[in-house]
């Protein structure tokens, strides 16, 4: 009630309020696994809190680079250091190219020298361009995820073609960094500089005792690895003469040092050309090369821009951790530091099919079809057991939006064996023993860090998702498997809905803000409520969180499904329950976006309450600067883009979203109002991302007019276009469709476009 009654949540309230994140930021070139994560010498980035630039860590995706790969102690950071050094106070801010672009500008302001650093990653031998990055084999990307479930041996299968991919390849893939300091003042000043170095951190404790560097030249080398090079080193254009320098700088005039730090060691022969490089053609290259992927998406225009940017970002930054050859073959859609999850790179592969990138959607699918076992199961990380269904659902939602026939029909037998798998699996728990207890019919298994097999909520909500929606998509090939599978989903869907039932009714009821009491729900059908409120006692604490377990994979998650109508009393329950403690301004606790709330809301119409979890969860959770995800509040895992995807789906439910009501398209149902304010414009442009086909929608604010125009390439049975008024106003005439004032929504009649408009 108190967030209902307040006014709408917006991302400045959210960010006055919440924790304020950095993140180093990732650089590459995408499809290949060599990259760089750039940061300040803080804490977050693992030293000492010095708060100034900067390191550069060399990895293959997220595994640290090996000088020798037998010797595990070998992995290096490259340091460097700009202005005099750590003082009583930082200034320090970056920001992304155009806001979007993974080039990464920042300033650490020294008051009288301004130092402006800019990085990005090209190519050795000449500027990014479409067609120039070749990518890596997937497998070896594989291997160098964490939480793979490669056995020891079969990652050594692949070392002789890990060295293919890596310091074997034709060309390097390279870190430029430029620094300016600019004078700012009105008297000279010095600017300081140290040049690369590989220094041994005693506090992190993480180097070789044997690993040094040494300079020469400008060239910053490895003595025991054949005095390779590691990083070339320019002042003002030419070698730099000395590892540490001060430079007097006139007022109003530069110091431009620069490093180029190739992916390998290099040797001085290729080190020499490579200190040639033109700065300002490669990074006009990697301007045009990451604005050539964007133009290939579906346009979005919001008229909110830490919203307009931070989906733009947000889909460069998927495309980054998009690995795998860039022509053909499987994708691997990387989450952070992990493996593809098919839970958790659900989003992050619907997200893509939602902007129209089918292409990358489908191969990225391709990849979890490539390792299924020869049972159906599908497993790629950490022992997970719930990746099967996700990657079902995934799979019915990537037919739906792209209609590739083709790549149904060929992954036909694959999918029909994993749900087979699925099938059996439910068959070995329809144990008559199970409806006592509650959960006849439920699969269990393990499917977050913790080791808890239970019939998990989160669990069979995924499994029913697959299996329901191969049940539709199969009936393009294969008509009689499907019927199969739709009754067998019809009779999942009642075991399901009695185990949520017997759950809440054993439930202990807790008192909630408005006077009343509920039932706290158990995220499995094993244990009398909520695990930690120690009904069945137990230790339960985990990831920064008692609510932890029974928030981010309970029963919230049945809210994607249509096992439960949106205002059934179950939803409402599950819905009211999870307000405090389970959240905090409707943002669920550790790891937010595990929670399935937002969708509960989506699909009640509770607008405030949708807006107040996602402007807290984005706010408290990435680095408003660089638009970097954490996996949780306290860290953990770096851009993390299960989160970032799941965000950048809210946004796609606010402005399009297929109704699960009476099957048409709702257009901005979830908007702030404030993104109609006179002179203010929605446009969706080009999306080929709806269950209708392509889709355009423009919706335009006057101060006493909103109009939207819209059309798609399928008939659709009708529309629901919500245009809520910036002060709540409420019209006095509209055209083309009826007006329901009490949701500001007008329902459109069925076809394939349209226009409403309204009038205050």
């Amino acid at each position: 009630d108190r967030m209902n009654n307040a006014a709408e949540e917006s991302y400045a309230k959210a960010c006055r309020k919440n924790r304020d994140q950095y993140c180093p930021v990732w650089l590459g070139v995408g499809r290949d696994m060599r990259m760089f994560h750039v940061a300040l010498q803080n804490r977050e980035a693992g030293f000492p809190d010095y708060q100034y630039w900067g390191v550069i860590e060399i990895r293959n995706h997220s595994r640290p680079v090996l000088l020798d790969p037998t010797e595990p102690g070998s992995h290096y950071r490259l340091k460097f250091v700009i202005a005099p050094g750590e003082s009583c106070k930082a200034k320090i801010t970056h920001r992304l190219d155009d806001g979007v672009l993974p080039i990464l500008h920042s300033i650490q302001d020294e008051e009288s020298i301004q130092y402006r650093v800019t990085a990005f990653a090209t190519l050795e031998d000449g500027p990014l361009a479409p067609g120039r990055v070749k990518g890596t084999d997937y497998e070896v990307c594989y291997v160098n995820t964490g939480g793979n479930m490669l056995s020891g041996e079969e990652q050594a299968a692949l070392r002789e073609r890990m060295l293919a991919e890596t310091v074997e390849r034709e060309q390097e893939v390279v870190c430029v960094l430029r620094v300016e300091a600019v004078n700012v003042s009105k008297a000279p000043a010095y600017a300081w500089f140290k040049a690369a170095y590989v220094g041994t951190d005693i506090s992190a404790g993480k180097f070789s005792v044997g690993l040094k560097d040494e300079f020469e030249r400008g060239f910053s080398r490895f003595p025991a690895t054949g005095g390779r090079v590691i990083a070339i080193n320019r002042m003002n254009g030419d070698m730099m003469p000395d590892e540490e320098m001060a430079v007097l700088v006139l007022p109003g005039e530069q110091a431009v040092f620069e490093m180029l730090v190739p992916h390998s060691p290099i040797s001085t022969e290729r080190a020499e050309r490579l200190a040639k490089l033109d700065f300002a053609a490669h990074l006009a290259g990697c301007r045009a090369f990451w604005r050539e992927k964007l133009s290939a998406a579906g346009a979005l225009a919001i008229p909110e821009a830490a919203i307009n940017e931070r989906v733009q970002a947000g889909l460069l930054h998927l495309d980054l951790n998009l690995l795998g050859r860039s022509d053909s073959g499987p994708l691997l859609a990387t989450i952070g530091w992990y493996s593809p999850i098919g839970t958790e790179s659900a989003p992050i592969i619907q997200f893509l099919d939602s902007v129209g990138r089918h292409d990358l959607a489908g191969r990225s699918l391709d990849f979890f079809l490539a390792r299924q076992r020869p049972d159906g199961f599908i497993q790629n990380f950490n022992n997970y057991q719930s990746e099967t269904g996700h990657f079902l659902w995934t799979c019915a939602e990537h037919y739906r939006y792209s209609d590739d026939i083709e790549w149904l029909r060929r992954n036909t037998p694959g999918l029909k064996k994993a749900c087979d798998y699925l099938l059996a699996w439910r068959e070995r728990n329809k144990v008559d023993e199970y409806r006592e207890l509650g959960y006849y019919g439920l699969v269990s298994g393990k499917v977050a860090d913790p080791d808890d097999f239970f019939h998990s909520f989160y669990l069979n909500a995924g499994t029913y998702l697959g299996l329901s929606g191969m049940a539709e998509v199969l009936q393009a090939t294969d008509s009689a498997y499907a019927a199969h599978l739709a009754a067998e989903v019809a009779l999942y869907r009642e075991d399901i809905r009695a185990a949520l039932r017997d759950a809440l009714a054993r439930a202990p009821v807790v008192p909630f803000g408005d006077g009343s009491w509920g039932p706290l729900c158990a995220p499995w059908g094993e244990h009398n409520g909520i695990s930690t409120l120690y009904v069945d006692g137990g230790k339960w604490f985990t990831h920064g969180s008692f609510a932890a377990r029974g928030v981010t994979t309970g029963p919230l998650y049945l809210a994607l499904t249509d096992i439960f109508a949106a205002d059934s009393p179950e939803m409402t329950m599950l819905v009211k329950a999870n307000q405090h403690p389970c959240t905090r301004e409707n943002a669920s606790l550790s790891q937010p976006y595990y929670c399935r709330h937002d969708y509960a809301h989506l699909r009640r119409g509770e607008v405030k309450l949708y807006l107040k979890a996602f402007y807290n969860q984005l706010t408290a959770l990435q680095d408003r600067e660089s638009y970097a995800f954490w996996e949780h509040y306290h860290g953990a895992s770096q851009y993390k883009t299960h989160e970032e995807a799941w965000m950048l789906m809210q946004v796609r439910w606010m402005l399009y979203w297929e109704n699960d009501r009476d099957g048409g398209l709702d257009l901005f149902r979830m908007i702030p109002r404030q993104w109609l304010s006179p002179g203010q414009k929605i446009a969706l442009q080009g999306m080929k991302t709806t269950h209708f086909g392509g889709l355009t929608a423009i919706a335009e604010a006057s101060e006493n007019e909103l109009r939207c125009v819209f059309q798609v390439e399928k008939e659709a049975p009708n529309f629901h276009i919500r245009l809520p008024h910036p002060q709540q106003r409420m019209a006095f005439y509209c055209e083309g469709g009826i007006y329901d004032a009490h949701t500001e929504t007008v329902t459109a009649p069925g076809g394939k476009n349209g226009e409403v408009v309204l009038k205050f």
